[in-house]
């Protein structure tokens, strides 16, 4: 009988653990205190799956729930963590059940590489690396080039715009810089007009010096383009780091729109790296120019509703990892969002536009379970004339 309870309430306790860390991970609290949280949550997780059986044996024949229903506060607490388990089971039911691939996207598959096969060298660096390069499942050293298609009514009639996706880069040393390069090269084959990096570039000073090689050989027919993350306040002063990118050619997006010309049609381009920089803040309506194409570089998905107000046809985000490490059946469950892992990763509409949510590069702990490492690559072109979707 003990077991009847205690595993939804243990699944609740999980469930309310994840919930407060993926809403610190969200705001911009300093980074010692977040930290310090996400020790707390996941000691505070695994507690109770370790105590159990230690107290059971202590206890011997007498009941695990009969000991905790004799005090009030754990009775309580417990009794909740089963109405929780119950919450959180109705909300995943009603999110895979209500979810909808748009109808103007398209995704034509992905070529994943295993990077150290391609270049033919172990590339994890460090104790914590090495350690975790032997998980049974790891994909951090692998890359997914997920190709998606994007109808859009604002592209003329026979032409597209191709774009990449870089995000969450987050060079640490722990992956060698040699993945990073190989990245780039595969994305260079793709030969896109526009490449956009979302944020989360370098996480340790001395990966400064990686990023010439890193970006300077990256090639885009229109422009690079990019924005700040959370762990890019790690490096001081963010001056420096912005001055190293902008010399490889890569331009910021910040609290004013870029009018970009291209054969496709013009692109007005906006940045958002709140909570973490200012400068989104600033931001103005666009006056007038109601035929371009509205794109947003926002680092998390959760400026959606400030991204509203704009009405971007385009949102490109980062930050969540896509979770990391995705459960069979359940999908993410950690997830740096104050929306938890509603939009951990893919492709969602946001009022009259579209959000792609990246999965990323890299992570600061180099673990990916049944969710590898993307690069994104969009082709937008015009919808087809319904004429010749009839015939």
């Amino acid at each position: 009988m003990d077991w009847l309870v205690w595993i939804p309430a243990f699944v609740g306790h999980v469930g309310i653990c994840s919930f407060f860390f993926n809403r610190t991970h969200a705001t911009a609290w300093p980074q010692f205190w977040r930290k310090l949280i996400e020790k707390i949550v996941v000691l505070g997780s695994a507690f109770p799956l370790l105590a159990l059986p230690i107290w059971l044996w202590i206890s011997g024949s007498v009941s695990f729930f009969a000991q905790v229903q004799a005090s009030w506060l754990l009775a309580a607490y417990l009794w909740f963590c089963v109405a929780a388990s119950v919450f959180f089971l109705v909300t995943w039911l009603w999110r895979i059940n209500h979810y909808r691939v748009p109808q103007t996207w398209q995704n034509r598959g992905s070529e994943v590489i295993d990077a150290e096969r391609e270049l033919k060298t172990r590339l994890t660096h460090g104790l914590l690396a090495q350690t975790l390069r032997w998980f049974p499942g790891n994909e951090a050293t692998k890359i997914s080039f997920d190709d998606y298609r994007i109808s859009l009514r604002k592209i003329p009639q026979g032409s597209q715009l191709k774009i990449c996706q870089i995000t969450d880069l987050h060079l640490t040393g722990q992956i060698d810089v040699a993945y990073f390069r190989l990245l780039v090269e595969r994305v260079n084959r793709w030969q896109p007009d526009l490449v956009f990096v979302t944020g989360d570039i370098v996480d340790e000073p001395h990966c400064l010096d990686w990023i010439p090689s890193i970006f300077e050989p990256l090639r885009a027919k229109v422009g690079k383009y990019y924005i700040l993350g959370n762990h890019d306040r790690r490096i001081r002063p963010e001056s420096e780091l912005r001055k190293r990118l902008v010399a490889t050619g890569l331009t910021r997006v910040a609290g004013e729109w870029l009018m970009v010309d291209t054969e496709a049609g013009t692109l007005a381009l906006a940045g958002n790296e709140l909570p973490w920089f200012a400068g989104a803040e600033a931001l103005q309506p666009l006056p007038g120019q109601t035929d371009c194409i509205r794109i947003l570089l926002t680092h998390s998905p959760d400026q959606i509703e400030w991204a509203k107000q704009f009405g971007f046809d385009l949102i490109f985000a980062g930050h969540t990892h896509g979770g990391q490490i995705r459960l069979p059946i359940f999908g993410p469950m950690i997830c740096p969002s104050r929306y938890g892992v509603r939009y951990a990763s893919g492709p969602f509409q946001v009022g009259s536009g579209l959000m792609h949510v990246s999965r990323g590069i890299s992570g600061d702990r180099p673990i990916r379970i049944k969710c590898p490492p993307e690069v994104g690559f969009f082709t937008l072109v015009s919808p087809v004339p319904e004429s010749q979707a009839d015939g």
